[in-house]
């Protein structure tokens, strides 16, 4: 089966290391179109020979010369059906089949943020897209349950909508010795607090930061790894958050990791501490490497995590300080940490599997 996937870009975000996972282990033919021009993902694609278009759709003029360019190229190619990934992707994807007549499959990723950070742009796109819904995709596939219900209830077609859980590599994410960063940070005989994210909206580091001023009245031999895009020393904002906070010395800016298998092995507990989230990889990652993970309490984070972990509530600093030392305690207890480690690992193996994803995906796009 040859598969055209239309993808918003490819930088490092969630949806996009799903459909290079997808791509590079699943059997069928797949080709890959960019709405943008860059990104993280290029370089692999390339090197997993898969045929790749690359577009520049930052303006309207840009946008109409893709959309005709895609019409070509799909019309050469003569895809057995088209998956996109992302909004505008699926926006495109959309008009696409409506000249090419291609079946065509969408990908959601996105869940419920908090009201006050949805623009009036992101409103008009829901709503065009909640029509789009019932006219162009033959399935719109979600990556979390989360993700599922809140598209249903901004009005898309319920009847279409199907959740099909992210998947990961145990091979990849493992329980394997491996120091690396440990002894190039000198981390050792301190507790290390990992959060694997960005730079955006969504992502609350101020509760964060807050939290661990109130950790540091009770506990203060830690350090914590932030790693991901915007994540560096060229961030004013964060850095005038971190020395706000006075936390220059205890903080690592750690940027974008290539091999964050072995980051997560520097970790003694995992963070995400956001405003919204879908199904977000770095949980079951971190899990899938024995370390458990301390979230906020959106999208599928409890779901995932089960009882192997802790939520907290949205913008409660001293919910998420408690809770870190609760953690903390707990895990100087070894025999408790390496039980854990067995828990987190068996419960994204046994539910999460990237095999069992692939093959969720092919049942939906075989079922045409």
């Amino acid at each position: 089966m040859k598969i055209l996937n239309i993808i918003s870009g490819l930088e490092k975000g969630g949806a996009e290391t799903i459909m290079y996972n997808l791509i590079k282990n699943d059997k069928n033919e797949h080709i890959v179109i960019s709405l943008s021009k860059s990104g993280y993902f290029k370089k692999l694609l390339i090197e997993n020979n898969n045929k790749l278009f690359l577009f520049n759709t930052s303006n309207f003029i840009n946008f109409i010369y893709t959309y005709f360019c895609i019409i070509i190229i799909s019309i050469k190619i003569k895809p057995d059906l088209i998956q996109t990934w992302l909004y505008k992707a699926d926006f495109m994807g959309s008009l696409v089949s409506l000249i090419t007549k291609y079946k065509l499959f969408w990908s959601l990723h996105h869940s419920k943020p908090s009201t006050k950070l949805i623009g009036i742009k992101a409103k008009v796109a829901f709503k065009c897209l909640s029509i789009f819904s019932f006219f162009f995709p033959e399935k719109i596939i979600c990556c979390g349950n989360s993700v599922k219900k809140f598209h249903s209830n901004i009005g898309f077609h319920k009847k279409k909508l199907l959740t099909i859980y992210n998947g990961y590599s145990p091979e990849i994410f493992n329980t394997k010795t491996n120091d690396k960063y440990t002894k190039l940070l000198n981390l050792n005989n301190r507790i290390v607090l990992g959060s694997i994210t960005r730079w955006d909206k969504y992502k609350d580091f101020k509760t964060l930061f807050k939290s661990l001023n109130l950790l540091d009245k009770k506990f203060s031999n830690w350090t914590l790894l932030l790693a991901g895009r915007g994540l560096n020393e060229h961030n004013t904002d964060l850095i005038n958050l971190l020395y706000q906070y006075d936390y220059k010395e205890k903080v690592i800016l750690m940027g974008i990791v290539d091999d964050i298998e072995n980051l997560y092995k520097a970790f003694d507990i995992n963070l995400l501490i956001s405003n919204a989230e879908a199904f977000p990889n770095v949980i079951s990652e971190s899990m899938l490497s024995g370390i458990p993970c301390i979230a906020s309490d959106v999208g599928d984070n409890k779901m995932i995590i089960s009882d192997l972990g802790l939520t907290v509530k949205i913008n409660d600093e001293m919910d998420l300080s408690d809770k870190i030392l609760n953690f903390i305690n707990k895990l100087k207890d070894e025999h408790y940490k390496q039980k854990l480690k067995i828990l987190c690992r068996k419960r994204i193996q046994e539910n999460f599997s990237l095999l069992s994803m692939i093959k969720n995906y092919n049942k939906v796009w075989d079922d045409r």
